[in-house]
């Protein structure tokens, strides 16, 4: 178990099998609705040479080798949620779809993820087996992601006289959205537009209304914390498409989804131009923005260095590091392992092994040497 890492579409269709199989041993990977939908989505998109569309979906959807990991509550939910006053954790944690609380006999309590919807659906197309409801979506939703557009909210922001300064660069973008944000006279105009977006039923709408009602003294970075953080998403690709310093176009809607669940990793991986320029602008201090192509090459030599190893070696390593890469100087794997976990100490590799005792002295010496070589003895301080 590693880092907490969350890949766009881009980054996880440009992953083969075997380098998907090594992002799974190094980091742990929190699978977002918006993945599972734009896989979903290639069943109405034209398949590359004589491959057909289903066999197209049933090959991303292989490379979970399996059911795939545990899939994060939709931010819409998550949304309606925070809007109404319950505690969303923004701390770089998967908040899991299907889980429920157990206890037990000792007093002791925990909770089991079981397999989501999402996850039973992945199983199911890895053998080519699609639902007729799931052909239909996919086909509804190419359809739709053609035609989204701000018209409607750009229509509603001259109605109130909101006016959207202009920006050189992103440094500016991000300060005038904050700054956007904190009007008070603003917030409602905000507020309406994320509702809007939700798409919540009435009587729910009534409710979250009646609460902003009760608590208008609160700025929405307080009501609402992780509501602002989507509000505050979306306005940056607004103003950012307003003034070009990003391209419009109609996927930019989908895309930005993705920067929703920011705060549920610690990682997050993408090509996208839009989250390139984005995503940094958003994550905390102690998250990592990391190209997803840079990642690919790293998880390919990850494995081209384990599978030349021979099996004794292969051993020896694996009971000594587990899931910690190997250190090197030009390993982004390793510096976000260095970034975002405890750092690599004998005894935190595996404990399951069938070496000698020997064996696994020599081992843990052979692990200590690396990281003394590329990090200093003062990494061990």
């Amino acid at each position: 178990m590693g880092p907490i890492v969350i890949l766009d579409k881009s980054t996880f269709q440009s992953l083969s099998k075997r380098e998907h199989s090594y992002l799974n041993i190094h980091f742990l990977e929190n699978l977002t609705p918006i993945l599972g939908m734009e896989i979903l989505a290639d069943l109405q998109k034209e398949a590359p040479g004589s491959e057909t569309a289903e066999e197209t979906v049933s090959k991303l959807a292989e490379k979970f080798g399996g059911s795939g990991p545990a899939t994060n509550v939709d931010y819409r939910t998550l949304c309606a949620q925070s809007l109404l006053g319950y505690h969303i954790p923004l701390t770089g944690q998967i908040v899991p779809k299907s889980a429920r609380p157990v206890h037990a006999r000792n007093g002791t309590s925990g909770i089991v993820i079981d397999l989501s919807p999402l996850n039973h659906a992945i199983l199911r197309w890895q053998d080519g087996k699609f639902e007729e409801f799931e052909q239909e979506l996919a086909g509804y939703w190419r359809k739709v992601t053609q035609n989204l557009n701000f018209d409607s909210f750009r229509d509603q922001l001259n109605s109130k006289h909101v006016i959207l300064p202009k920006v050189s660069n992103f440094r500016e973008l991000r300060e005038t959205v904050d700054s956007l944000l904190a009007t008070v006279a603003h917030e409602d105009v905000w507020l309406s537009w994320l509702l809007g977006q939700l798409s919540l039923p009435k009587p729910l709408e009534s409710i979250i209304l009646l609460r902003r009602k009760i608590r208008q003294s609160w700025l929405l970075k307080d009501f609402s914390t992780y509501a602002w953080h989507c509000l505050r998403a979306l306005l940056m690709l607004l103003v950012g498409t307003r003034h070009k310093l990003l391209r419009w176009e109609p996927t930019n809607l989908l895309d930005v989804q993705y920067l929703y669940y920011l705060p549920f990793c610690m990682v997050f991986a993408s090509n996208d131009r839009l989250h390139r320029n984005l995503a940094p602008l958003l994550i905390r201090d102690d998250q990592s923005f990391v190209n997803g192509e840079e990642l690919k090459e790293n998880l390919r030599r990850l494995a081209n260095f384990f599978e030349k190893l021979n099996n004794t070696k292969l051993m020896k390593l694996r009971y000594a590091l587990a899931s910690y890469p190997p250190p090197k100087k030009d390993s982004v794997v390793h510096q976000l392992w260095k970034k975002h976990m405890r750092p690599w100490r004998p005894g935190r590799g595996s404990l399951l092994t069938s070496l000698s005792k020997s064996e696994c002295v020599e081992a843990i010496r052979w692990a200590e040497k690396m990281f003394r070589d590329v990090e200093g003895d003062a990494y061990f301080e």
